[in-house]
Formats: C-alpha cells, structure tokens, sequence
C-alpha cells in the first residue's frame, strides 16, 4: 500500500487484520477481489495483495472533505483514523496508532531496507578500523626499531666514552709518569752538577799533589845529594814520599770512582730520555686516538638528534592515528547504537508479530473448539443462526449450556487407560530407582576413596615432617656448633596445617625465627634444606651467594656440612668468599682480559694439584 496510509487502511479493515488468505471462498479468510475500485475510496490505497471488499466502500477523507451520509459510501474514515457513520464517530487512541499491525509492518520493511546500508557501514568502518589498526601496528613496529637503534646507538656511545674515560685515565697516567721522569732527570742532573764538582774537587786535589809531589822529588833530589849529611832528613823524605804516593792512589781511587758514577748518571739520564720521549709519543698517539673517538662520537650524536626528530615526527603520527582510531571508534560505536536500536526494533516488532499470529492462531483455535460441537451434532452455522430467534439472547443459552454440562460432569468420567499408565508409571519408577541405587554406590565409592586419600597423605605427611624434623635436629647442631631446632605443626589437622620452625643457636634463647641475624637466619635456612635434601636427594644442587652473610667461622662450618653433604648430592655453588673456594673441586670464573670482553675461565684443583707436585 502507499507510503503513510497503514494507520488509515488498518482503521478501515476494523480489526479484519488476522484473516487467513485463501485462493477461494473459505471460512475466517480472506480471497482475491476482482471488482473494479471506487474513486476516493479507501481500496485506491492499497497496490497490491489480497484484501477485505469492505476498503471498497469506505470513503477517504483527504484534506478538507466531510462525510455525507448520502447512502453512496458505507461508511469514511479520514487520515487521522477517526470514522464516520451515518449516525456514529468512533476516534482513534495514539496508543492504537502506534501499535498497529499494518504501520508495524511499514517500520519493519523500512529497518529491512535500512539494514543492508547499516551493515554496509559497519563493515566499512571495520575495515577502517583494520586499516587504522594496521597502520598503528606498522607505527610501533617503526617506532619500536627506533628505540632498539636508539638503544644501539646509546650502548655504542657509552662504549666510546668508556674507551675516552679509559684514555683519559691512560693518558693521566703517562702525563704522570712524565712528571716523574721530568723530576728523575731534574734530580739526575743534579746529582751529575754534583758529581761534575766532586771531579774538579778531585782534580784539583790531584794537581795539588802533583805539585807536592815535584816538590818532594825536588826534596828528594836535594836530600838524596844531602844524604851523606842527613841520613835521618831522608828516611824522613822517604817516609813522606810514600805517604804522598798513598794520597795519590787514594785520589786516583777517588777519581775512578767518580768517572764510573758520572757514566753511569750518564746512562741513566739517556735511558730517562728514551722513556721521555717515548712517553710523549705514546701521549701524542693517545690524544690522536683520542680525536679519532670524538668524530664517531660526533657523529652518532648527529644520528640521535636525527632519530629524535623522525621519532617526534612519527610519534606526531602516531598520534594522529589513534585520534584518527579514536573518530572511528566513535563513529562504528555510534552506527553499532543505532544497527542495535534498529535490530531491537525489528525484534519487538517481530515479537509483536510473533505475538499477533498465536493470538491468531488462538482465535482460530477457539472457533474451531466453538465449531466442533456443531460439526459433531452435523449442524451448519448458518442453519442455526437462521433459526435463532431475533431476541435471542447468550446469556439464556449460555446459562442451559452450563446447566447442561454441570449435569454431564455429575455424571463422572471413566479413564480406561489408567492400567497403562500405571504400567508406564511402574516401569519409570523401576528404572529410577536403579539410577538411584548406581549412583549411590559410586558416591560411597568417592568417598571411600577419598577418605583412602586423606589416610595415605596423613601417614606419608607425617612420616616426612617426622624424617625432616629429625634431620633438622641432627644437621642444626653441626651447622651451629650447638644449639637446638625442630619443626612444629600449628594445628592438630594434617591436612589443613602449617609447619613453623624454631631454632635456637648456643647462647641464645630467642622466642621466634625472627630475633636471628641474618647470618643465623641463612644457617637455619641451610640446615632445613639439606636436611630435605637427605629426605629426598636430587642429582644436584645450585646455592647463590650463601654464605654472603656469614663470617669466616660459619663459612668452614658451612664448608664442612657442603662436604659432607656432596658424598651424595653434586653442589654448584656461587661464591666470592676465598674459604668457600678452597673447598671446590672444579672452579669456574669470569675474567675480563679486554675492556667489556668477559671469558669463562675453569681449573681442576686435582689436576692443577697434580701439576704442582711435578
């Protein structure tokens, strides 16, 4: 029918809406009309299907027209679904224009022509949404490489500072040790100034006893054409040319040993100034390599600044996508709003449908319950309608037939297949009591087995808390050198309780684990995992840095209880403490020979024993 008319045309049709269509002439149905449509009337409005001959005359009020009751039309009804009679006018409520079958069938084929577009939206805006996310995953791919050579970039920059800082320090070094060499060869040109003066000294003492001596070979000379004279003036003489000879060897001594000191500062200010100058080029080397490391440095601080920049660009792009998702999250929320309105729509509308035809179908059902007793007494309906007075009433008829039936109930009914439906009742009872009886046994079974359960882990738990306390108390002492330490359970319940420790070093009466130090702590801790450790041994076992907080005493009684303890279970143990490394068969270390180079370096102790003894 057109656009805008439902409301009026179902109006018209006076609650005709729930007949059946039918090729022929049947009852409570409606079948085709082939008569020609009156202008104006209400029939003009419908285009297609099968409908009621009574559209054709009834007259539509359209505009400003008014209702003669002129015997031409049956009856009018204008677009506000109000009708007109001869001498009636029946209105329309709001509530039965909104909810008319006809009008909710228009809004139905108009969500249904809605949908496809609504749907086409939405996939649109999905694959907007893949798009958009796909481009955010490419953008934090691209942004997440960036920071890895960003990162690369970094750990490359911190290196070259680390080898700089390492130059810098070398380079101190050398300048240091050029300070010295500067204040070593200052000191040996002292101590040559020093020795050059001790030569002249000796030189001129030298001359001044060449000079006694000519003198006293003068003297002897003279004494000798004197020694008739003066035998005593020349042993004299004799004696003082053999003291003068001993200065002179005593001085040629001296200088001897002077030249031998001069060589050898000679030789130690020239090895001074190799090492002088050697270090200069070795300085000179450093502080090229040096400017060698500044350039790379320079230029990686370049490729950061530009890394930056790309990442603030693409940082800016990565937030013009989600303010881009953001939109189209917005909008596909807002069109899944409005697809859900209308599905709900189209839901309530076909609920009220749904509704519509089993109330149809009950009203067909109700007619044909009120047709049955006439089919049965083979009477037709218009035959009795016919021969129904004109003042008949229902309320005369209703109140026989009630009369009628209260004497048929009086009567009683007889139920002939009550002995099969006991029979069925019988066998349905049989079966669920066997039901029932299986399932009781299978729920005493579960219970017997957990209780089962519950009997092994109370037996194996307590055997094993026994075992460890036990252990506990034996290793405890040895660890401590004295003391006592046992385990307790906090309730009477296996199977709901904890366990709390209590340890007491010699010397101590602390009320909980809590008072120990740290060292105390590590001990006890120690104590009760070997003490496991005999319960249930393992191929190996790792410690890490336990015996960091023990001093040197509880170091070897650690050591001794780790001994006693690897006849069965091999130790691979982390330690910086030089007790803890005496003990190890196998040591395994890491050096770092080059500047952020580590090497994995092992030593047998047997083998290296070995070698030591050959």
């Amino acid at each position: 029918m057109k656009s805008g008319y439902e409301s009026v045309v179902e109006r018209a049709l006076m609650g005709l809406t729930e007949l059946k269509h039918t090729s022929s002439e049947s009852q409570n149905a409606v079948w085709p009309f082939d008569g020609e449509l009156r202008d104006g009337s209400v029939a003009k409005m419908v285009d297609s299907g099968c409908y009621p001959a009574l559209l054709n005359d009834i007259q539509l009020l359209e505009g400003s027209q008014s209702y003669q009751p002129d015997g031409q039309w049956l009856m009018a009804v204008d677009m506000q679904g109000t009708l007109y009679g001869k001498n009636w006018r029946a209105s329309l409520e709001e509530a039965q224009q909104e909810s008319g079958v006809l009008l909710q069938h228009a809004k139905l084929r108009e969500l249904e022509l809605q949908q496809p577009e609504l749907e086409r939206q939405q996939v649109q805006v999905q694959n907007e949404l893949s798009e958009t996310n796909e481009a955010l995953a490419q953008s934090e791919h691209v942004q997440q490489q960036n920071k890895e050579h960003i990162h690369q970039l970094a750990q490359d920059m911190a290196s070259s500072q680390t080898r700089i800082d390492m130059l810098n320090v070398q380079v101190e070094q050398w300048q240091e040790q050029k300070r010295v060499l500067k204040e070593q060869q200052q000191q040996t040109l002292a101590q040559e100034e020093l020795q050059a003066q001790k030569q002249q000294a000796c030189q001129q003492a030298l001359m001044q006893c060449d000079e006694h001596l000519a003198q006293l070979e003068q003297e002897s000379v003279r004494f000798a054409q004197q020694f008739t004279e003066a035998k005593q003036a020349q042993q004299l003489a004799s004696s003082a040319k053999q003291k003068a000879q001993q200065h002179l060897h005593d001085a040629k001594l001296i200088q001897q040993q002077a030249n031998s000191d001069w060589q050898l500062s000679q030789s130690k200010a020239e090895h001074l100034q190799q090492s002088l100058e050697q270090g200069q080029i070795r300085l000179q080397e450093l502080l090229e390599e040096q400017m060698m490391l500044q350039e790379p440095l320079a230029e990686a601080d370049e490729k950061i600044a530009q890394l930056l920049a790309t990442h603030e660009e693409q940082q800016k792009m990565l937030e013009g996508l989600q303010q881009q998702l953001t939109e189209a999250k917005t909008k596909l929320q807002e069109k899944q709003a409005s697809l859900k309105n209308a599905q709900s729509e189209v839901q309530a509308l076909n609920e009220q449908l749904q509704q519509l035809k089993l109330d149809e179908q009950g009203l067909m059902i109700k007619a044909q319950a009120a047709l049955e007793p006439l089919q049965e007494l083979q009477q037709n309906l218009k035959s009795v309608l016919q021969q129904l007075s004109d003042d008949a009433q229902q309320g005369t008829h209703q109140a026989q037939l009630n009369k009628v039936s209260q004497g048929l109930s009086e009567l009683g009914a007889v139920n002939l297949a009550a002995i099969d439906e006991f029979e069925q009742a019988k066998h349905r009872k049989e079966y669920l009591d066997t039901q029932l009886a299986d399932l009781t046994a299978a729920l005493d079974t579960l219970e017997g087995a957990i209780k089962k359960i519950d009997r092994e882990t109370k037996t194996r738990f307590k055997a094993t808390f026994d075992q460890v306390n036990e252990d506990l108390a034996e290793l405890f002492p040895k660890v401590f050198g004295g003391g006592s330490a046992y385990l307790e359970l906090t309730s009477d319940d296996l199977l709901e309780s904890g366990v709390s420790i209590m340890a007491r070093p010699p010397g101590k009466k602390n009320s909980t684990i809590h008072l120990l130090s740290g060292g105390e702590k590590a001990l006890t801790a120690l104590s009760l995992v070997f003490s496991i450790f005999r319960l249930n041994p393992a191929p190996f076992c790792m410690l890490d840095e336990v015996d960091a907080p023990l001093d040197d005493a509880n170091v070897g009684r650690f050591c001794r209880l780790v001994e006693e303890m690897s006849q069965t279970v091999q130790f691979i143990y982390i330690s910086h403490n030089k007790i803890a490394m005496e003990m190890a068969g196998r040591l395994t270390g890491v050096t770092m020979a080059e500047p952020g180079v580590s090497r994995m370096v092992a030593v047998d102790i047997e083998q290296a024993v070995q070698m030591a003894q050959a």
